[in-house]
């Protein structure tokens, strides 16, 4: 399981790398803006991608309009994660088929949970 982290905030980072190491048992990806996430995906083939909003270079939205364009990797599971609330840009992750979204600041275990139904899902679909 590759797991993708994509968020220029490096607390959010470590506590989502202890997460998905301890509770998933894999270390997953990293990238700290949407075009290092990019270039992630196309090398790394991510089975699940947590995303950020708010970054550098190539903002989250942007990095999943990419993400949905691409032929191999438009059906990938995301995760948004971020503190924004606003309903347009909410509402426009979802229209770009979003998987989950979870607030800032993390709740571990409901993060956890998220996470594993998506890859639940994700390997239902596979199969």
């Amino acid at each position: 399981m590759k797991i993708l982290v994509v968020d220029d905030d490096e607390g959010v980072k470590l506590i989502l790398r202890r997460l998905i190491g301890l509770k998933l048992f894999t270390t997953p990806i990293e990238a700290s803006n949407g075009l290092e996430g990019l270039l992630k995906v196309e090398k790394e083939g991510p089975d699940l991608v947590l995303l950020d909003i708010g970054m550098p270079l190539r903002g989250g939205v942007e990095f999943l309009e990419k993400l949905r364009e691409s032929k191999t990797y438009a059906s990938t599971p995301v995760i948004v994660i971020s503190s924004s609330q606003d309903k347009d840009t909410v509402a426009k992750l979802i229209g770009l088929g979003i998987s989950g979204y979870i607030l800032k600041p993390l709740d571990y275990e409901k993060t956890f949970k998220m996470i594993s139904d998506v890859i639940g899902k994700a390997k239902i679909q596979k199969n």
